[in-house]
């Protein structure tokens, strides 16, 4: 959309159908397309946002700067307590009461559906993405090649053979 309907960069998009798309950007910038036009939704934070995802149009999860973690519970956007202040960077999930999130400083969280907890990830190097194809296989990318792997039980190191930052897993 030109000129776009706020000005400040985007750094994430989720859709749970041509008629839902969200995105989320620099100082707490939502936005919502309802199939007709995109409209700000209130955050309720100032922080940078990197990343959003949803299990469907009730429950979807956007992550940012200094531990910065949101859920739309389909009415508004509600503060989550993530327990750190490390940058979160990359959010998936299997369900809506199973959600991922990845950031800096080897940073793994984990929602279960009722609250929030922190996952050993194995690493200090930033988490950078997330992604899986269900509980029990979730892939988790980052800084310096660094790439971890969850088999529902633990996390565990795969080896990529490069150095180079990887900014996003997906399959």
């Amino acid at each position: 959309q030109n000129p776009l309907p706020q000005g400040n960069p985007i750094n994430g998009l989720w859709a749970s159908s041509p008629s839902d798309v969200w995105a989320v950007g620099s100082r707490g910038t939502i936005l919502h397309y309802d199939g007709v036009a995109w409209k700000p939704s209130v955050s309720g934070s100032a922080r940078n946002l990197y990343n959003i995802w949803g299990a469907d149009a009730t429950h979807v999860f956007a992550v940012g700067d200094s531990g910065v973690l949101l859920r739309w519970d389909g009415t508004a956007w509600q503060r989550e307590k993530s327990g750190t202040v490390e940058t979160l960077l990359g959010v998936w999930g299997s369900s809506a009461k199973d959600v991922w999130v990845a950031g800096d400083a080897g940073t793994l969280l984990r929602y279960d559906g009722a609250g929030w907890s922190a996952e050993r990830s194995g690493t200090t190097s930033q988490l950078a993405s997330v992604w899986g194809t269900g509980p029990s296989d979730v892939w988790a990318v980052g800084a310096q090649g660094t790439a971890r792997h969850y088999d529902g039980q633990l996390w565990g190191r795969s080896n990529t053979g490069i150095n180079e930052t990887l900014q996003a897993v997906f399959g």
